[in-house]
C-alpha cells in the first residue's frame, strides 16, 4: 500500500513556521490520530513519539500526525493551547482535504506535557472523538507542580539566572531546557512561569486549564496510562483525572502499571507491558474512531 510522509506547516506566527509531520495511507478515508510530543511545555519536537506506538497505529489503518506546538518560557500557557488548537482545525480541514483521511474521525494521544495538551484538547468546544494521555496530568494548581519538588531538590541546585540564561532567545518549537524546568520544579514556580499567572492571585484563571477541574459529560471517552513509579508526574494525577471523569458520567479508562516509571515507553519500546499498553491505544481507537 502506498505510504505519504510528509512535513507541513499548520501554523505560522509572524517569522515562525510550526509544522507538523504527517505520515498516512495515500488517499485514504481513515481516521487520524494526532500525537502531541512531551517536554513540560518547555522542550522536545514532533519527533519525539513512541516508534511502536505509531507502528501499531499506521498497521491498524490510522493516519498519523505529530505536531509541534510553541514553547515557554518564550510563550505562555494560552498561546501554546491556541497552537494545539489550530493543529486540530488543520488537522480536520485543510490536512484531510490534501491528503485524505477522515477529519472528523480523529484521536489524540502524547506523553507527560503531550498527555496534559491531549487532556485539554477534551475541553475544546470542537473536541477529538477519543483520547489516549501517557502519564499525563489534569491539575496545573496542585501542589506537585506548585511547591517545590523533594525528588528534583536531590539534584544540584539551579539559580534563577542559570535557568533563564539557556531558555534562548525569542519563540521557538523545538530544543531543550532542562536547567529551565529543574529550577522550576525545585522552586515549584512552574505553572507561574509557564501560564504567565500568579498561582495564588490568579487561581480563577489558571482553573479552565486544569482539565481534571473542568471536565463536563461531553469530555470524550479516554483511556489513561501511568506507572505508579513515576518521578517526574505523580501516578495520582492520572487517578484524579479518571476520577473526575467517571463523576462526569465520561467514559473512562485508566491503566495503572505497577513499578513502571516516567517514560516507560521510551525507555522500555520492547517490553511486553509496554508493548500491551500501546496494542490497548490502537484498539481504544479503533473502536472508538
Amino acid at each position: 500500500m502506498p505510504v505519504i510522509s510528509a512535513l507541513c506547516e499548520y501554523k505560522k506566527v509572524k517569522l515562525l513556521s510550526i509544522k507538523c509531520g504527517v505520515v498516512c495511507a495515500e488517499k485514504k478515508r481513515r481516521p487520524v490520530v494526532v500525537h502531541i510530543h512531551g517536554g513540560a511545555l518547555v522542550g522536545g519536537s514532533r519527533n519525539g513519539y513512541s516508534r511502536g506506538l505509531r507502528k501499531l497505529l499506521l498497521k491498524a489503518g490510522f493516519s498519523f500526525v505529530t505536531i509541534d506546538y510553541r514553547l515557554a518560557p518564550q510563550t505562555k500557557l494560552p498561546e501554546i493551547i491556541a497552537d494545539v488548537r489550530d493543529a486540530l482545525d488543520w488537522t480536520r480541514c485543510e490536512g484531510a482535504e490534501t491528503f485524505g483521511w477522515d477529519g472528523a474521525r480523529m484521536g489524540v494521544t502524547g506523553g507527560s506535557a503531550g498527555g496534559y495538551l491531549t487532556l485539554m484538547t477534551g475541553t475544546f468546544e470542537s473536541k477529538p472523538n477519543a483520547l489516549a494521555p501517557f502519564y499525563g496530568y489534569g491539575d496545573i494548581l496542585g501542589d506537585w507542580y506548585c511547591k517545590p519538588d523533594p525528588f528534583y531538590n536531590t539534584f544540584a541546585k539551579v539559580t534563577e539566572t542559570e535557568a533563564f540564561s539557556k531558555t534562548g532567545g525569542g519563540e521557538r518549537t523545538g530544543g531543550g531546557c532542562g536547567d529551565f524546568y529543574l529550577y522550576a520544579r525545585q522552586t515549584g514556580t512552574w505553572t507561574g512561569h509557564v501560564s504567565g499567572l500568579d498561582v495564588e492571585r490568579d487561581k480563577e484563571k489558571i482553573i479552565p486549564y486544569c482539565p481534571a477541574l473542568v471536565a463536563s459529560n461531553d469530555y470524550p471517552p479516554t483511556l489513561l496510562i501511568h506507572g505508579d513509579a513515576d518521578t517526574d508526574v505523580p501516578h495520582s494525577q492520572s487517578a484524579q483525572m479518571h476520577e473526575a471523569l467517571v463523576k462526569a458520567g465520561v467514559e473512562s479508562k485508566f491503566i495503572s502499571l505497577p513499578g513502571y516509571p516516567h517514560g516507560f515507553d521510551f525507555q522500555m519500546p520492547k517490553d511486553p507491558e509496554t508493548q500491551r499498553a500501546n496494542k490497548a491505544v490502537a484498539d481504544f481507537f479503533l473502536k472508538k474512531l
